[in-house]
């Protein structure tokens, strides 16, 4: 029972690590894809259009790896207050973590996050802006 509950704690401290980097890798990718898209935006209000949201939201799901990206929770906030070219963009992931050594000892869900901030920079709406061709399937 003991080397069970080993094997199993390591199991999860291993696949914790991965769903981190994971988290890490699609704020990364939101936070790059908004930095390089939302500059070109003309209009002055301090929110996006659904539509940019949305994209932003699909190139950050895009990146997941070795979790299911459908039950992740991305949010786009523009700290500064806007989304003109020189303010920053942090795009937050959240996601629900259940170690599998739950299933057999109990335990509960644990909240996984992370986040990344970047400058915005003057773009290319509809393309990937600073020559970075846009990824299929995402407007």
């Amino acid at each position: 029972m003991i080397l069970l509950s080993l094997v199993l704690g390591l199991f999860d401290t291993a696949r914790a690590i991965v769903v981190q980097q994971a988290l890490s890798e699609m704020a990364w990718a939101g936070a790059r894809y908004a930095s390089l898209n939302v500059g070109a935006d003309p209009s002055t209000t301090t929110s996006l259009d659904s539509q940019r949201t949305d994209a932003i939201i699909a190139r950050a799901r895009a990146a997941a790896f070795g979790l299911d990206a459908s039950a992740a929770t991305i949010q786009v906030q523009f700290p500064d207050g806007g989304h003109r070219p020189g303010q920053r963009v942090r795009v937050q992931v959240f996601y629900p973590y259940v170690p599998v050594s739950t299933q057999f000892i109990g335990g509960r869900v644990m909240d996984m996050s992370s986040s990344d901030t970047l400058l915005i920079l003057p773009g290319n709406p509809g393309g990937g802006g600073a020559g970075v061709p846009p990824t299929p399937g995402v407007p």
